[in-house]
């Protein structure tokens, strides 16, 4: 595992992996006939001077606005976050971590509306960053009919001349 390498030969103070929540049970050959749960050896690699583990989080606990949970493998040589995690009952998140979620519109509501069609795609003015690409005429019409809460895959089907009984959009 080439991050791995890297680390070892490094000696960071902190090692942060994300991924998603299933690589915690995913097993590597290690060598032509072994094979290591990778977390176990992650903690091997890296060797008894670094403390930590892995844990899965949901990000809208973090305050990130998002339905979606990663898996963050910590491990950390820094002596303050040694003990932060031995006193936090082997986790580098606190339960005075947690914060209400928000929602998307909480989180960028208040900033200028922006739409992917020309003139109306940048506010550069507010912020320089603050752009999107335009989209072609066929896909913006797809996006601008996705209700507010779902993704453009629950649409199905915005033609409603295609007359498919099985399309809950035409019902």
């Amino acid at each position: 595992m080439p991050a791995m390498d890297v680390a070892v030969a490094l000696k960071p103070r902190w090692v942060l992996l994300e991924n998603v929540p299933g690589m915690e049970k995913t097993e590597i050959r290690t060598t032509e006939h072994r094979s290591e749960n990778i977390i176990a050896y992650i903690k091997r690699r890296l060797g008894p001077e670094y403390v930590g583990g892995a844990e899965v989080i949901a990000c809208e606990d973090v305050g990130v606005p998002q339905r979606r949970k990663r898996l963050l493998t910590i491990f950390t040589r820094d002596p303050a976050g040694q003990s932060f995690y031995e006193h936090n009952d082997g986790s580098f998140f606190s339960s005075e971590m947690r914060e209400p979620r928000k929602t998307l519109r909480d989180a960028i509501g208040s900033l200028p509306p922006l739409e992917a069609t020309q003139g109306k795609n940048e506010a550069r003015w507010f912020h320089p960053y603050h752009y999107v690409p335009m989209m072609t005429d066929l896909k913006y019409h797809w996006v601008k009919h996705t209700k507010e809460g779902n993704t453009a895959f629950n649409n199905q089907c915005i033609n409603s001349a295609c007359n498919s009984n099985s399309n809950p959009g035409h019902k």
